[in-house]
């Protein structure tokens, strides 16, 4: 979800992800990503090149499908739901990710077990996202709460690219980085996402 606090349409979208992510049992990942503003994320910068984000609040599912905003909340729920089930339609679950985390002091490190049922090229990118972040947004006040918005990114924000060469193969990765000293680390928790080249892209 691009985003950026002075953006008073953003809490529509904010309130139709989280609906949607409900609708769904929990199958959707809400990332958070402020372009400018109080919580602006510079890897941001690299994404709406990427795909080409002209406009706020934007969604992008899954890297194939976007989501533009409705005056309508349900609207963008229903847009919401049809782009995740458009996506999951597009290919077999093919990797699973298991990872053990630490904090030490302003450090962070992570170390990823990537689990490739298919041989093939990928890319894997992992973040640190924070929830409860208490702060101002046009349209929702000066008390809003932020949630999954990223402060640390381990790898680029486009993906670190690997392959395996057979089937089943395990890939592990250690990452470390440095926590901004306005996070919480109570109320951070780490996202993985992993893309699989296929059909072209």
């Amino acid at each position: 979800r691009f985003t950026a606090d002075w953006c008073g349409y953003c809490p529509m979208m904010a309130e139709a992800f989280s609906t949607a992510r409900e609708q769904l049992s929990g199958n959707l990942e809400v990332i958070s990503m402020h372009a400018s503003g109080g919580l602006y994320f510079a890897p941001c910068g690299e994404l709406l090149n990427y795909y080409s984000i002209t406009s706020f609040p934007t969604g992008i599912i899954d890297g194939r499908e976007r989501v533009g905003n409705s005056s309508n909340i349900e609207v963008t729920v229903k847009n919401t739901i049809k782009a995740v089930n458009n996506t999951e339609s597009m290919y077999d679950v093919t990797t699973g990710v298991s990872w053990v985390s630490e904090i030490n002091g302003d450090e962070a490190s992570v170390d990823l077990a990537v689990y490739a049922k298919r041989a093939g090229s990928y890319k894997i990118t992992a973040l640190i996202v924070e929830d409860n972040i208490i702060g101002y947004q046009n349209g929702g006040g000066s008390n809003y709460v932020h949630n999954g918005v990223p402060r640390v990114a381990f790898t680029s924000i486009l993906g670190e690219e690997f392959t395996t060469t057979t089937d089943n193969e395990v890939v592990k990765f250690t990452y470390n980085a440095e926590i901004p000293y306005s996070c919480n680390a109570d109320n951070m928790r780490i996202v993985v996402y992993i893309h699989e080249y296929s059909w072209g892209s």
